[in-house]
């Protein structure tokens, strides 16, 4: 097992982690970490002020309570790796209006931005990236090296890059704040009539969550997002407060933004085209990177006090999914002893805030998390052996990047067993050797913690608990449990007394309909190859499942079922009315949208069956796994409350089995992991008082850049 070199240690002064909920970084040696990656040994600082322009971090700073906020898209130099300058724009930022213009930024990210739950804020979002000098009519490319071209989608035509546009992942607001990608913001004289800037409104009337911004460009939202366009937004509230109150403040609190990149030799430029395949991009039309970033930097190493610490973990990814856990790198060099420690961590909240009760982790466990995905973590480390000195933060999806060689790019994940190599031994054990030398590989590193000694008090906290008990946690989560959407019956979530239910939806993911006759001109199933999202209507035979759901009346199916097969059918499978359609360019607008063939009421649920499953038909059980799908709904949080898995051997949807952490059931979501060949049920909610065309769509964002995209409406009141 790799440690830092002594060179490495010295090049760099390690603060401890304390201070601010946020962390930065000091430049040090640049030193690989890991082989077959490039970056920096990085060391966590602090930042003393939430706007102080003076911190090494100062790029990422902290904005309370905005009221109004003007948040400009620029093109920026960026100092991916702390100390290495760029000589020209190679990142595109969120940049607060006032941010003095020439200089080189700390950090891409956009500024966190803290509210108040029920206290409204209004963000200007303006767009200040040009025209490209060398395409008239199109917007600038993106300085990381991206493809001017991404023709993945067969016959449906990829829309020019002519906008932006931001959308806040996980926000309850009106459609018209949404951020919908057929209402952007374009660039200055612009032919096709955008403005150059949208006022959002964020009317904050939700539980407390961590939630995000990131672009949202109709076809080119991961490019854009990898250059650059992301950034952090809590909600606070009294639950929120009692958390930190048992683990003694806000200061106990940082957020870890991950995100994978292929950084340049000299550490100046990031690059999204090698990240691509080049050969045929049907074989994985995905962005995968060789190195991680935490919070804007690579390869991040950190003194951390023995205490409990609340880590706010986000995937902001374009398609990779994380398998975290912490090891002890000594128990593996001296081949003895505990390696693995997850038995530190506590989930106590998701995309939608916090959980109903915490789901403590085993020490092999590990957490699983997908693109757009957020995570709540308590991590005590008061409880650790006092040899315990040193512990790495892992990623175990690896199984891919093992099987990876010059003409076979690295696989996207599809289910667990197929994509983890997960522990078989707590303690040090030979059968995992393999992990323990995939652990000196690229995409292994997410951050290097120093334990000190003894942890030191925090500063005015006299008495502070540093390790709250389960019954402390959870009396504050089950208080809050109940507040909004859905009830809390000590079990599980459960729709609210007296809920309205809408009628059942039926969606597939379809990873591949290549070889599928067209039914009819515009709803067939036209022959071509892509990932794509069909929305079943009630009984017909343009697809067939053995699965059986009522989609006439809405009724609620039995316990344990369904299972009988059944035809639908395709109500739905394109984004836009037509599958082929004039370039924005030319037609100097988007095409029509296709009609919306879901419809909501506000203050209704529905059961939302999602199935992610391939694309034979009739439905061939053992054909070759399609991809994991995050399925991301706007507007809306969700409980998955049961999910099937398609038997092999059977061809039939068996129910299936948990796999720690589970939070099935104890979480609100809006973006869920379906792993491959399994539906889940999930029920929603939409808020009263918000209407208006909201999209879901893979959270993949190239599969969102590919047509796996629809929308859903909601009636105005």
């Amino acid at each position: 097992m790799s440690q830092p070199s002594d060179t490495q240690s010295s090049a760099s002064q390690t603060v401890a982690l304390g201070r601010r909920r946020f962390l930065g970084w000091c430049a040090s040696a640049a030193v690989p970490m890991v082989a077959g990656s490039v970056g920096v040994t990085l060391t966590a600082c602090i930042s003393d002020g939430s706007n102080d322009t003076n911190t090494p971090f100062a790029g990422l700073s902290r904005v309370d309570n905005p009221g109004t906020l003007n948040l400009s898209v620029q093109q920026r130099r960026v100092q991916w790796v702390p100390g290495r300058t760029p000589a020209t724009d190679n990142a595109w930022v969120y940049v607060p209006q006032g941010t003095a213009s020439g200089t080189v930024l700390p950090n891409h990210l956009g500024p966190i931005i803290n509210v108040r739950r029920d206290s409204a804020c209004t963000i200007v979002w303006t767009n200040t990236v040009g025209e490209a000098a060398t395409r008239p009519g199109k917007l600038s490319t993106p300085p990381v090296n991206s493809p001017l071209t991404q023709d993945i989608c067969g016959n449906v035509q990829t829309q020019s890059e002519v906008s932006l546009v931001t959308h806040l992942h996980g926000a309850r607001v009106q459609g018209s704040s949404d951020g919908w990608p057929l209402a952007p913001i374009g660039f200055a004289g612009n032919p096709y009539g955008f403005p150059t800037s949208q006022t959002y409104t964020y009317p904050n009337q939700q539980r407390s969550a961590m939630l995000w911004y990131h672009d949202h460009a109709l076809d080119h939202t991961g490019r854009h997002v990898y250059a650059g366009l992301a950034g952090l937004y809590f909600i606070r509230d009294a639950a929120d407060d009692a958390v930190l109150g048992l683990i003694g403040g806000a200061d106990m609190e940082f957020p870890l933004v991950i995100q994978d990149r292929i950084l340049a030799s000299d550490g100046i430029n990031v690059d999204y085209a090698a990240g691509m395949p080049t050969t045929d991009p049907l074989t994985r039309p995905e962005f995968l990177g060789t190195s991680l970033f935490v919070n804007g930097h690579p390869s991040t190493v950190a003194s951390i006090g023995r205490r409990t610490w609340r880590v706010r973990l986000l995937n902001a990814s374009n398609a990779r999914t994380y398998a975290l856990a912490l090891c002890n790198p000594a128990a593996i060099e001296a081949r003895a002893g505990q390696v693995w420690h997850n038995q530190c961590v506590r989930v106590i909240g998701a995309d939608g805030g916090l959980l109903a009760r915490s789901v403590p982790l085993g020490a092999s466990d590990v957490i699983v998390i997908a693109p757009g995905q957020r995570r709540d973590l308590l991590v005590d480390l008061s409880t650790l052996p006092v040899n315990v000195n040193a512990l790495r933060w892992v990623n175990l999806n690896l199984l891919a990047t093992l099987s990876t060689n010059d003409t076979t790019p690295e696989a996207i994940y599809t289910t667990f067993t197929d994509s983890v190599l997960a522990p078989t031994s707590t303690n040090y054990s030979a059968a995992d050797a393999g992990l323990y030398a995939a652990l000196d590989g690229p995409v292994t590193d997410v951050m290097r913690l120093t334990l000190e000694a003894v942890s030191r008090p925090v500063a005015g906290q006299a008495g502070t608990v540093l390790s709250p008990t389960t019954a402390a946690i959870d009396a504050v989560l089950a208080n809050a449990a109940s507040d909004d959407d859905f009830i809390w019956d000590g079990n599980r979530f459960n729709p609210m007394p007296n809920a309205v239910f809408g009628p059942n939806r039926m969606v597939l993911l379809v990873s591949n309909t290549e070889g599928h006759a067209a039914t009819d001109a515009v709803n067939g199933i036209s022959g071509f190859g892509d990932v794509q999202i069909f929305e079943m209507g009630a009984a017909g035979t343009d697809w067939q499942i053995p699965f059986a759901v009522d989609l006439a009346t809405g009724a609620a199916p039995v316990a344990g079922g369904p299972a009988a097969p059944q035809g639908y059918k395709l109500s739905r499978r394109s984004f836009f009315a037509s599958e082929v359609n004039l370039d924005v360019t030319a037609a100097k607008r988007y095409p029509d949208l296709h009609s919306a063939t879901i419809s909501c009421k506000p203050g209704t649920y529905e059961r939302w069956y999602v199935a992610n499953i391939g694309n034979t038909q009739p439905l061939v059980a053992n054909e070759n796994l399609p991809d994991m799908h995050p399925f991301h709904i706007h507007l809306v949080n969700g409980v998955v409350t049961r999910r099937w898995d398609l038997d092999p051997t059977t061809g039939t949807f068996v129910l299936a089995d948990s796999r720690a952490p589970d939070i099935d059931g104890v979480a609100r979501q809006d973006t869920v992991l379906i792993p491959s060949n399994q539906i889940i049920e999930l029920v929603v909610y939409f808020p009263p008082g918000y209407s208006g065309q909201y999209a879901y769509h893979c959270h993949l964002l190239e599969h969102e850049d590919m047509c796996m995209m629809s929308h859903f409406e909601v009636a105005a009141a």
